[in-house]
Parts: structure tokens; C-alpha cells; sequence
């Protein structure tokens, strides 16, 4: 049984969630809604290209996801430092991860290069797909910058300014798409499809611009230390390298396993193609709403685990489970009275041109039933997603490293792959077999969570706690060894 103290706790922690989660949920829904808008103004050129610029974006995020992963490890340093009281350190963890993100780049370039001549064949169509995939290069560098910067607002707690820029650059990305795309008449004819990755590639710029000029702002304002804290630390960048390589390699490793699945379904059918297509550009709108409760989950934690309030963490994962209940269900409300409507708004005109009657009929069932099973995948990737968070927060990433680079072959990709491509099963068994592997990725995590001592959470350790103490006892024993406001 659960004490009146522990509920009550939780529930001013739910609120805390709330107050750090919905300015993030807003603005990284944002996120997946461009991204939902950006293959709609695409597919009004034509279904392949819509087609090819989403595996052109599944294959360059593979490419450039372990970057941007690593780079995110920044915001756990940040937050335990700021549980500590250590704000002379809080820019220590982001100037390492910046210079890490441009030792690395001519290694995106390179591995980018190499992707783009395999992965695309010498078409008319296939040529489009390679341009687009090099015209997202700029990418890989910038959105590895902006993940590192926004490290220091979000390991504080300051959410609302990263959460603004985010969603002032999305909504400007939209219309440079629109008029980068088909142009200003009298001005320029624009780029077509192309002009979509050209969009995004200046938006992020302006974004890593905006967050040095406020960081450097509110460096001056609070005294603390923003050019001396830019000078490379080998012993400090190589603890960062090994407590954030692991994560990223599982999250890499998921990413590839992922756009293999889409190269071959892209060779499958039309049907199994389109319906993945469009089903997916909205899983990443719940995805994006999902990892801004991971992103709080992950900061609440190492501000909890910095001030040694080990027993917060039980209660920040109740109130992020609560959360995740609450996007399924609204995403059962939409897609179960709305489904069809919604599918057909989705359907350009140009693919309902080109796809027979036959074909256009199946694509709207399979996204219809494809929707439904998102409202139930959202609950459980939003746990696994939160439980991620905690878990890299309190520098546990090798449990990450196992848990999505072992098993998203033998869960979710192998059987997809095998039941589509050889024994052309309808597109829907793609999704459930993805969340079949993310259920299992959530009771792996939770497990692996239970046992983890206090000692194992400190990415940084702190000279007033040492190993063996009463503060390195497991969670799981429930003891509350600091109050918690």
C-alpha cells in the first residue's frame, strides 16, 4: 500500500511534470507536424517523391542519429550538476558535447556519401532521393549543436525558452517549405521537393544561432563561466564519450534496424509502401510528444539523483506513466472517430491520382487500422520512452545499448520484414510487431531499473557521497534517505 505522504508527493510531482512537460510536448508535437506538413507539400509533386524523400529522411536520421544521441547526454550532466548547486560546471558538459558533434563531422560526411551511392538507384526518381539525402547534410552537424545547447536549459528546468524557438522555427521552416518548394512568383521558381531540406537546413541554423545568443545572455547575466568553459578536457570528454556511446550506439543501432525495414517495404507494393508512409509521418507526431516525456522524465531524474532524492524517481515515473495514459487516449479519441476522415485528409490528390481504386481502398483500410494500433503503441512507447530517460539519467546506458540494440531484429524488424516482403502481409503487421518490441523493451527497462543502486546513478561523483554508503542501498527497498519537497 501506498502511504497519503508517498500520494501526496506524487501529486505535486505531477504537476512539476506538467509545469517542464506540456511547454515540450507542444513544441516537439510541432516538431512532427512539420514533418507531417513537409511530406504533404511533397506529395503533392507525386507520390514517389513523397515516397523517396521520406527514405531519404528515415536513412539520413540512421546516419547522423548516434551524433545527435550522444550529444543529448549532455542535459543529464547538466541537470545533476544543477541538483548539486554546481553552476560554475553547468556549461562544462555543452562545450564538450559541441566540440565532440564538430570532431565528428567530417565522419557524417564521409558515411553520408557512402549511403547516399548505395541506397539510391540510377533513376530519374532515385536521383531525386539521392539530392534530397545530400541536401540534408548540413543536418547532421547543426541538429547535434542544437541538442547539446538545449542540454543547458533543460538540465535546469528551463524549458519554456527552448520550447518558444522550437516552435517559432517550426512554424517559419513550414513557410519557407511552401515558398522554397513552388516558389514566389515574380521573385523565384523555387527548388521543388528540394526545397523542403533547404528550408530545414537554414531553420535549424537560425535555432543554433538563437540558443548561443541566449546562453551566452544568461551566462553575463549569472556570472557564470561561457569562453573559459570552452577549452577541451580530455578525462571530462572521455567520461562523457563513455557514458553516452552506449545509448546511442542502442538508439543507432534501433534507427538502422528501422530504415532497413522501410527500404523493404519501399520494394514491396505501392500499398505497403504509402500506407507506411503516411501512417508513420503520424507516429512521429506521437513519437516527438513521447520524447518530450522522455526528455522531462530524464531531467527531473538527474536533478533528483544530483541532490540524492532517490525516491523521487518512483514518483517521476508514476507521473509520466500518467501522462502516457493520457496521449493514448486522446489518440484513440481522434484516430477511432475520425480515422477514415483523417486518413483521406492525408492522401494528397496527387497519390489518390496515381493509386488505382483497388490500391487507393486498401491504403485507406490498412492506414485506418495502422492508426488504431498507434493510440495503444503511444501508451507503451511513451513508458519506454520515460523509463529510457530515467535509465540515462542516471548513467545506467548500457541497459539502453542491450535492450534496443539487441532485440529490435528479432522483435520488430526480422518478423515485419519477413511477413511483408516474402508472405505480403498487409502493412498493418508492421505496427504490431513494433509494438510488440516496445512492450518488451518496457518491461526490460523496468526490471534493469529496480535494481540499481544509488552508487551506479552519480555520473559525476560528488566528494560528500561515497560508495557503500546508506545512499548506495537499491530503490527498490523504498527507503527515503532525503525528504523530498
Amino acid at each position: 500500500m501506498l502511504s497519503s505522504t508517498f500520494i501526496n508527493r506524487t501529486r505535486c510531482d505531477v504537476a512539476e511534470f506538467a509545469r517542464i512537460g506540456f511547454p515540450l510536448v507542444i513544441s516537439l508535437a510541432s516538431t512532427g507536424f512539420l514533418i507531417l506538413g513537409d511530406r504533404y507539400i511533397v506529395s503533392l509533386y507525386s507520390t514517389e517523391a513523397m515516397n523517396f524523400s521520406a527514405l531519404a529522411g528515415n536513412l539520413f536520421f540512421a546516419v547522423t542519429a548516434w551524433l545527435v544521441f550522444m550529444a543529448a547526454s549532455s542535459e543529464y550532466f547538466v541537470g545533476q550538476h544543477n541538483g548539486r548547486g554546481e553552476s560554475h560546471l553547468l556549461m562544462k558538459p555543452v562545450w564538450q558535447m559541441l566540440l565532440l558533434v564538430l570532431g565528428f563531422t567530417p565522419l557524417i560526411c564521409v558515411l553520408a556519401l557512402l549511403v547516399g551511392e548505395w541506397a539510391f538507384p540510377v533513376t530519374e526518381v532515385g536521383s531525386f532521393g539521392r539530392s534530397f539525402f545530400y541536401a540534408l547534410l548540413p543536418l547532421g552537424t547543426l541538429s547535434g549543436m542544437v541538442t547539446a545547447l538545449s542540454g543547458f536549459f533543460l538540465g535546469q528546468k528551463q524549458v519554456w525558452l527552448v520550447s518558444v524557438i522550437a516552435l517559432c522555427t517550426n512554424i517559419m521552416n513550414f513557410v519557407l517549405d511552401w515558398y522554397f518548394v513552388f516558389g514566389l512568383k515574380g521573385w523565384f521558381a523555387g527548388w521543388g521537393p528540394l526545397g523542403a531540406a533547404y528550408a530545414t537546413d537554414i531553420v535549424v541554423l537560425m535555432q543554433v544561432i538563437a540558443l548561443l545568443l541566449v546562453i551566452l545572455r544568461q551566462c553575463q547575466k549569472r556570472s557564470l563561466p561561457f569562453a573559459p568553459a570552452a577549452v577541451f578536457e580530455k578525462a571530462y570528454l572521455s567520461h562523457l564519450v563513455r557514458v553516452s556511446l552506449p545509448s546511442a550506439l542502442g538508439h543507432s543501432v534501433e534507427v538502422w534496424a528501422h530504415s532497413f525495414l522501410v527500404k523493404m517495404i519501399s520494394v514491396t507494393s505501392v500499398v505497403h509502401m504509402t500506407t507506411f508512409t503516411v501512417v508513420h509521418s503520424v507516429y512521429l507526431v506521437i513519437f516527438f510528444a513521447c520524447e518530450a516525456l522522455h526528455k522531462t522524465a530524464a531531467t527531473l531524474a538527474a536533478n533528483a539523483v544530483g541532490a540524492q532524492e532517490y525516491e523521487k524517481i518512483r514518483r517521476i515515473l508514476y507521473a509520466s506513466f500518467f501522462f502516457c495514459g493520457c496521449i493514448g487516449t486522446l489518440a484513440l479519441a481522434a484516430f477511432g472517430l475520425h480515422g477514415l476522415e483523417f486518413t483521406r485528409l492525408l492522401l494528397a490528390p496527387a497519390e489518390a491520382s496515381e493509386l488505382d481504386t483497388f490500391s487507393y481502398a486498401q491504403v485507406l483500410q490498412q492506414s485506418y487500422w495502422s492508426l488504431l494500433l498507434l493510440s495503444v503503441f503511444a501508451v507503451v512507447d511513451g513508458m519506454a520512452l520515460t523509463l529510457a530517460g530515467v535509465l540515462s539519467a542516471c548513467g545506467q546506458t548500457r541497459v539502453i545499448m542491450w535492450g534496443q540494440g539487441g532485440m529490435v531484429w528479432c522483435l520488430y524488424v526480422l518478423p515485419a520484414a519477413f511477413v511483408c516482403y516474402v508472405w505480403h502481409w498487409p502493412p498493418v503487421w508492421t505496427f504490431v510487431f513494433f509494438t510488440l518490441y516496445v512492450s518488451w523493451l518496457v518491461a526490460f527497462y523496468a526490471w534493469r531499473l529496480r535494481g540499481t543502486s544509488a552508487d551506479e546513478m552519480h555520473l559525476v561523483r560528488s566528494p560528500s557521497l561515497k560508495k557503500g554508503s546508506a545512499a548506495g542501498q537499491c530503490i527498490k527497498a523504498g527507503r527515503k534517505y532525503r525528504a523530498c519537497s
